[in-house]
């Protein structure tokens, strides 16, 4: 039997929520999304739980998926090497692709949508006391009124004038993670690192990042 491949999506860079989201490719259209929200356990056991729950929606086979997008951080180093971990797993025993992202970028994509803005400042995720790693961001709004980022910059800044990370956290709901991956995902998959199932190893997540992180993407 042939089928019409799937990609999955996920998210689990804020402490305690993981987001899945499964879309038609040829469509680009999401058929089922979930998230759930944990605060005791972010292993493999949980995200395991959490897909087999979107698998059971929507009706779906794991032979069915063609491709797994995530978001490799910063946030939660937990959660991200068990979400990283889980993904690795996947893509081995089906041996289909993984692309991975910046979280910045779908967070940016949602305040610039949220806010309507074409500059987009915000603070994410501190480093260590009263560092905080930080978003510059640009967006281009084409007559349709689809936003992409356009210019790209994070950098590491003093928090002593910044809210708390936290705020963040409460302005982006984070089970939408999984939905604005797609959205980044197919209006600009440049911005998504490829790797084959044997490269997969080389996945890590982006806990503590250089200053400028691919800035020479935009540029």
């Amino acid at each position: 039997m042939l089928w019409e491949k799937k990609i999955i999506f996920f998210d689990f860079s804020f402490s305690n929520t993981i987001s899945v989201a499964i879309a038609n490719e040829r469509k680009k259209e999401i058929e089922v999304q979930i998230s759930a929200s944990s605060e005791k356990f972010y292993g493999a056991k949980f995200i395991a739980e959490v897909v087999n729950s979107v698998m059971k929606v929507s009706g779906l086979k794991f032979e069915q998926l063609g491709k797994i997008v995530i978001a490799r951080g910063p946030g939660s180093f937990t959660a991200l090497r068990a979400l990283i971990a889980y993904v690795q797993g996947i893509s081995f025993a089906l041996k289909i692709p993984i692309y991975t992202t910046l979280t910045f970028r779908w967070i940016a994509l949602f305040l610039g949508e949220f806010f309507n803005k074409e500059t987009i400042n915000f603070h994410l995720f501190s480093g260590k006391k009263n560092i905080f790693y930080c978003g510059e961001y640009e967006f281009d709004v084409d007559e349709g009124k689809e936003i992409k980022i356009k210019k790209e910059r994070i950098f590491l800044c003093e928090g002593e004038n910044l809210t708390s990370s936290l705020d963040i956290e409460r302005v982006v709901p984070a089970e939408l993670g999984a939905r604005y991956l797609k959205k980044l995902f197919f209006a600009q998959p440049d911005l998504f690192d490829f790797f084959l199932p044997d490269q997969i190893h080389k996945i890590k997540p982006e806990y503590l990042m250089e200053v400028h992180f691919k800035k020479s993407v935009f540029q």
